[in-house]
């Protein structure tokens, strides 16, 4: 599971776990000395077949405690850290679940998938408390205004809409940019809102009044994620260009990472300086943004990695694998002086239906 293993044991940890003990895992000469240990969470299939069900959308709960996990198979699984469990299944959608996102107090769980319909949970039950909409075309992404109950959806051949999610209520529509939009982004104060999609354009709403900020051509292929930063000021994209680009809100700047071969199917901020992205080559980077270098990879996926998320130092991964790998930093980086890699201390295996 984890390149260049220098010892191994397996043990027995409760029903359907095993423990996988690794040595140092490939890594950039650029690296810093970074401790990561690692769980992974290998999805089962809920019938009798052997065929895994892969996750492609994954979320944290507000708390940090919980993390929701759906894809292919249709099904939302709720995982808790601390338990190492599934403690909830989520049963409704009858095509893929493409995307996830809580509400900023936790009460409410949306998610959106290629049957078109977009499902609102709640902790109380495990069927869904409303169906938002249900579309002709596949919906690609959903995402709460923070600190609101506006939920905004985009997906293909659809406008982009925002509704209460209590009331059912549609409050707006908006014009894309393209008719295939991938990835929609709040920023953390909620006064903006970013998508984009196949074209490579990213336009940027006044989520208050519709009014279109900007509007550029950020990729030259489809744009499959994007995400603003901490502070709100930086806005990070990637696609199937190869392209990571991070660009100021205000417009006044902008830069591309180093470009690599693989098509970059996911990232997210790890703090303000710090941003992580997955890719078609199934290795997770991270990367400094004041050096514009790459410090650190993360391997042990054998698919593409198509989903991150990240709160309080646990990095979450969802690749074509059928995994979810939960990534924890145990120490700060290293003086960059120190023999560059990057070490995973422990990896734990953990079979969920």
């Amino acid at each position: 599971m984890v390149t260049s293993l220098s010892r191994r044991f397996f043990a027995a940890v409760g029903f359907g776990a095993v423990i996988w003990i690794s040595g140092w895992a490939a890594s950039p000469a650029t690296a810093q000395s970074v401790n990561w240990s690692s769980e992974i969470i290998q999805l089962q299939s809920a019938d009798s077949t052997d065929v895994r069900p892969i996750a492609v959308a994954i979320t944290f709960d507000p708390t940090g405690r919980r993390v929701a996990i759906a894809g292919d198979d249709h099904a939302i699984r709720i995982w808790d850290l601390a338990e190492r469990r599934v403690i909830q299944r989520l049963i409704g959608h009858t095509d893929w679940v493409r995307s996830l996102c809580y509400s900023s107090d936790g009460s409410q769980l949306a998610s959106a998938g290629s049957d078109g319909r977009v499902l609102i949970w709640s902790d109380e039950t495990s069927q869904p408390q409303r169906e938002l909409i249900q579309c002709d075309g596949a919906l690609n992404a959903v995402a709460f205004r923070p600190g609101t109950t506006q939920l905004t959806i985009v997906g293909f051949n659809e406008p982009l809409r925002c509704f209460d999610s209590r009331t059912g209520e549609q409050l707006s529509e908006l014009a894309c940019p393209c008719n295939d939009m991938r990835a929609i982004a709040f920023s953390p104060t909620a006064n903006l809102l970013a998508g984009g999609g196949r074209n490579g354009k990213i336009r940027m709403w006044e989520p208050a009044t519709g009014v279109i900020r900007s509007e550029s051509l950020a990729h030259h292929l489809r744009i499959r994620d994007l995400t603003f930063s901490p502070d709100g000021n930086w806005l990070a994209s990637c696609g199937e260009d190869r392209r990571v680009r991070i660009a100021s809100v205000d417009g006044s700047s902008e830069f591309t990472l180093p470009r690599g071969s693989a098509k970059v199917m996911s990232l997210v901020f790890l703090g303000p300086k710090r941003l992580a992205t997955g890719g078609s080559d199934n290795v997770i980077r991270v990367w400094d943004l004041d050096t514009r270098q790459e410090i650190a990879q993360l391997s042990g996926h054998t698919g593409s990695v198509m989903a991150l998320t990240y709160r309080d130092e646990t990095l979450i991964s969802a690749g074509f694998d059928a995994t979810v790998r939960i990534w924890r930093l145990s120490d700060k980086a290293s003086s960059p002086a120190q023999t560059p890699s990057v070490r995973i201390e422990r990896t734990e295996v953990f079979e969920i239906r």
